[in-house]
């Protein structure tokens, strides 16, 4: 089998995308990432060539994106850090 029509398994799939693997099942449930190939009765492969081809359509960096970039709210100074709680009593002892 040569380099080009590799088959991956999910952990390189995870690595080599950057996406953890709930991500992944989500966008195969939404038709938005390549299917996996089944190779066992409890073992998929993913073709390489298919993943490369998925990632050359994504963006590169932020200023690719059609979107705009999602952010964190800013902390609120009004909001008090939470005051640590007291040790639990021991039982039984």
């Amino acid at each position: 089998m040569s380099d080009q029509d590799r088959l991956l398994r999910r952990f390189d799939v995870e690595q080599r995308c950057g996406l953890a693997r709930s991500t992944i099942y989500r966008l195969m449930g939404e038709n938005r990432f390549p299917r996996p190939i089944r190779v066992g009765p409890k073992a998929v492969r993913w073709s390489l060539l298919e993943v490369e081809d998925w990632l050359a359509t994504r963006p590169r960096n932020n200023a690719e994106r059609t979107e705009a970039p999602r952010r964190r709210p800013a902390p609120s100074s009004r909001t008090a850090p939470r005051p640590a709680r007291p040790p639990s009593p021991r039982r039984g002892r």
